[in-house]
């Protein structure tokens, strides 16, 4: 699960890499853009390892979470802690950790190929290949548990995407 296109780091063996931030260059130029880290979670077990769809951060700058499809379908939630430098409290200039928090798992039955967070950063949609969308909220000890499962799709669920609003949510299948 790489978070950037280039620069590829070797790959970490612990959970909780800590890494470098971009340059405080403008990010609306692509050659200022690069990986600051790759995330490898330890896989639970019985999980076996899987490409990741999709990833996304949570308004709040918060949480990353990114999505998995077969052999073990799931969805992984991160806390992003800035490290603040010695120099100066910019962001741009200090460091990141990425704290693998939960695996969410056992809803979908196939890959989960999109996911998205409420405007509220409090609640999680998925998307995935078993024809379902997963509404998972974040309970008031910070766990994440799937609150509904929506059907209707006839076929595999491609994305899933909340309104600025967070009063609509739409999703595209292949039906």
């Amino acid at each position: 699960q790489t978070i950037a296109p280039s620069m590829m780091p070797p790959q970490q063996e612990q959970s909780t890499p800590t890494t470098t931030a971009p340059s405080s260059s403008p990010p609306s130029s692509p050659s200022n853009i690069k990986c600051i880290t790759t995330l490898n979670p330890t896989t639970p077990t019985g999980m076996g390892m899987s490409i990741a769809w999709d990833c996304t951060f949570s308004p709040d700058g918060n949480l990353l979470a990114t999505c998995h499809g077969s052999p073990s379908p799931r969805i992984q939630v991160w806390q992003i802690s800035y490290i603040d430098s010695d120099s100066d409290s910019d962001p741009d200039s200090g460091e990141y950790e990425f704290t693998h928090l939960q695996t969410l798992s056992d809803v979908h039955e196939r890959t989960v190929r999109s996911i998205s967070f409420h405007p509220s950063s409090r609640i999680l949609a998925s998307a995935s290949f078993d024809g379902t969308v997963g509404i998972w909220e974040k309970n008031n000890a910070d766990f994440w548990d799937c609150s509904s499962q929506i059907e209707g799709h006839e076929n595999e669920v491609k994305g899933v995407v909340w309104s600025r609003s967070g009063m609509l949510l739409a999703t595209c299948g292949r039906d």
